[in-house]
């Protein structure tokens, strides 16, 4: 079964926090650590992940930390999963690697591929805007 990393799980947890700051507030990553009980070193390579993909910016020397780089009501819940683990693909077969020998005679791709085009639109719907509406600080 597919289920959500927690490498994914911190990286909600850190843009939710910095989603709920006001817009452009600098964050320094050891708070956000501390108020989502994340451990620091493993957020330090998240946050590069959300840097690089732009959901998130970095700001360096005095004063410096994070902050989000767009807007939450910009920032879908896709965006952060595809930023930290890359693209949901279900199948294994299907990553683009090598073609799969099976291809002709599988029957199962047609619903797994269904199942991850409606959890890909999902994820695209919902932004964390959405989200930061039920959460408290």
């Amino acid at each position: 079964m597919y289920t959500l990393s927690r490498k994914v799980d911190y990286a909600f947890r850190a843009v939710e926090y910095m989603a709920l700051k006001p817009p452009g507030q600098v964050v320094h990553i050891k708070e956000i650590a501390e108020h989502r009980n994340i451990p620091k070193d493993f957020l330090s390579k998240i946050m590069r992940d959300l840097v690089n993909h732009k959901i998130v910016r970095s700001r360096f020397g005095p004063g410096g930390g994070y902050c989000l780089n767009r807007s939450p009501a910009e920032i879908s819940f896709k965006d952060i999963v595809e930023a930290v683990d890359g693209p949901v693909n279900l199948l294994g077969c299907d990553d683009g690697a090598e073609e799969c020998p099976f291809s002709c005679t599988c029957g199962q791709q047609a619903v797994w591929r269904e199942l991850q085009g409606k959890i890909i639109e999902t994820l695209d719907q919902y932004k964390m805007k959405d989200f930061c509406q039920t959460v408290k600080a």
